[in-house]
């Protein structure tokens, strides 16, 4: 019993390290564990990112990433001028100042069966589903355009309620006064219309399942700063366009049913 004791028992080495001692393996081993792994930093980053997109994109939709125009009709400006004079539309445009209930006026009438506007913010990618914010025709000011920090005449940092083409003080910018008699150019201009049109098209046509456009008699857009804005659009809207795509500045017909 001794002898087998003894065979089974390994001999002592001399000047073997201890248990806690650490062989080359074992180095390379606790120098891992204690780096910081990158791949983390990494990870969090595209959390964040995601996070931060997923965010945007239930606020604004599609548009966030594809562009306000992404569904953007492709038609002429007589095309428009005949559709709505064949079918007797009205153009409703809604202004005032705002916090004034603008947005509460135009879903009261936008909920007729026989009125078309816009959907909600994740449908036009706009806040407040304001068409002034939409499109690329006239200036684009009020909501979201006071938080600028820039002065316009140079660099000098002024404060948010300093804006003058942000919200409440939009009607004291420059250059916004659009009226059908300062803006002769763009009113002769019948891509104008065929660039509104093709842009706001699209989210009046969405109430109804299918030719959206026909079924509703009357089409309204709402901005606040169409109160400045007004005398153009309505020159716009009911721009005489001819068949061979220009305008008829000598006709003094008015369409079937004016924009108002």
């Amino acid at each position: 019993m001794v002898l087998k004791q003894r065979r089974g028992k390994k001999a002592p080495v001399a000047n073997a390290p201890a248990k806690a001692a650490a062989t080359p393996g074992n180095d390379v081993d606790v120098e891992e564990k204690d780096h910081f792994n990158p791949a983390i930093i990494v990870a969090l980053f595209y959390t964040l990112a995601c996070g931060l997109l997923f965010f945007f994109y239930n606020k604004y939709g599609p548009a966030i990433f594809l562009g306000k125009g992404w569904k953007d009709y492709k038609w002429s400006p007589y095309k428009w001028r005949k559709f709505i004079d064949d079918n007797e539309k009205t153009i409703l445009i809604i202004g005032g100042p705002h916090r004034a209930g603008t947005t509460v006026v135009w879903e009261g009438i936008k909920a007729h069966p026989d009125i078309a506007g816009f959907g909600n913010r994740f449908d036009t990618g706009a806040d407040y589903s304001e068409g002034v914010l939409m499109q690329d025709v006239y200036p684009r000011f009020g909501v979201g355009y006071e938080f600028s920090n820039f002065d316009k005449t140079g660099s000098k940092k002024i404060s948010r309620g300093a804006r003058d083409d942000g919200i409440g003080r939009y009607a004291l910018a420059e250059n916004v006064h659009w009226t059908a008699e300062n803006r002769k150019k763009e009113l002769q201009d019948p891509t104008s219309l065929s660039r509104l049109l093709n842009r706001f098209g699209p989210h009046w046509n969405e109430k109804f399942e299918e030719n959206g456009l026909t079924k509703a008699k009357v089409w309204v857009e709402k901005s606040p700063q169409n109160a400045v804005l007004a005398t153009f659009l309505e020159g716009l809207y009911n721009m005489p366009v001819k068949e061979d795509g220009t305008v008829d500045l000598d006709n003094t017909k008015k369409p079937k049913r004016s924009a108002t």
